[in-house]
């Protein structure tokens, strides 16, 4: 009885280690952080919609966005003014399967 206790503690020890590998493994980002920075450097230089000369970076940080603009995990990147002045600061979303999305706060 205590050679089947043991076995059966010993599966249940083996499946919740793998299970908790699944779920480390899952949480880390598609694309790193280095590398969407390099990405959105690029981007800032040859495709970017605003001018970004009169900005400055405020804040990186992981996000899962629920909607707005698209549901998903991104790098987003916040942006303001150095001259300070009501609205109009901006964030960028980097998605995790490539896609940018500027996005346009206030007025």
């Amino acid at each position: 009885m205590k050679i089947l206790f043991m076995v059966v503690v010993t599966l249940f020890l083996l499946s919740s280690v793998s299970f908790a590998q699944d779920q480390i493994g899952s949480s880390e980002p598609a694309i790193s952080l280095f590398k969407s920075v390099e990405i959105i450097k690029e981007y800032l230089s040859s495709k970017a919609k605003q001018d970004y000369s009169d900005k400055y970076l405020y804040s990186v940080s992981y996000h899962f966005s629920q909607g707005h603009p698209r549901k998903g995990a991104c790098w987003l990147y916040h942006f303001a003014f150095k001259i300070p002045r009501l609205g109009g600061s901006i964030s960028i979303y980097h998605f995790m399967d490539g896609e940018i999305i500027e996005f346009h706060h206030g007025p």
